[in-house]
């Protein structure tokens, strides 16, 4: 994803948070982490520091619940058979068998959330950016706190959000 191309999709990340006002990422997968790629901050005296080359759990943030909600049945599985689930935040989701459920709802919906699950106070929605072969291959998202965006606020945001994981798409060499 490191490309000519990472201009453009900065301008679709800057064109996102000036229509959501809200802090926007791309994030991709890396290993049990996800890894922020990009990140436009919102003009917003109160945010969180995630910047570029920060890394999040996986199973404990939106964008890596949609990575995994995306991987064959049989790394799912590994995944929570042998990653330690720690409890983040009173909302963090550790037990497997709940997260797999999760992870089917993610699939069926084609977004994710993160309901305070590794900041407290902190609300995220996630849509995948897939390659032309229609493989989830990174991620666009939107956090703020949660007394400025609640969830059912941020789901507003979704289609918004859609449109610019699919431009996105547009610039990433494949």
């Amino acid at each position: 994803l490191r490309s000519p191309n990472r201009a453009a999709r900065r301008a679709v990340l800057e064109e996102l948070v000036e229509q959501v006002g809200e802090t926007c990422n791309l994030t991709i997968p890396n290993n049990n982490s996800v890894l922020y790629l990009d990140r436009v901050e919102a003009s917003w005296p109160l945010r969180i520091s995630l910047g570029a080359g920060s890394k999040v759990p996986l199973y404990a943030s939106a964008s890596g619940k949609m990575f995994l909600s995306y991987l064959p049945k049989r790394s799912r599985e590994r995944f929570l058979r042998v990653t330690p689930l720690i409890r983040h935040t009173q909302n963090t989701l550790t037990d497997p068998s709940r997260l797999s459920r999760e992870f089917e709802q993610i699939r069926a919906n084609g977004y994710s959330v993160d309901n305070e699950e590794y900041l407290a106070g902190i609300c995220c929605l996630a849509v995948p950016v897939r390659d032309s072969d229609g493989r989830v291959v990174a991620g666009v998202a939107v956090h703020a706190p949660a007394t400025r965006m609640r969830l059912d606020q941020a789901m507003e945001f979704l289609p918004t959000l859609r449109q610019a994981a699919d431009a996105i798409s547009q610039t990433i060499d494949w």
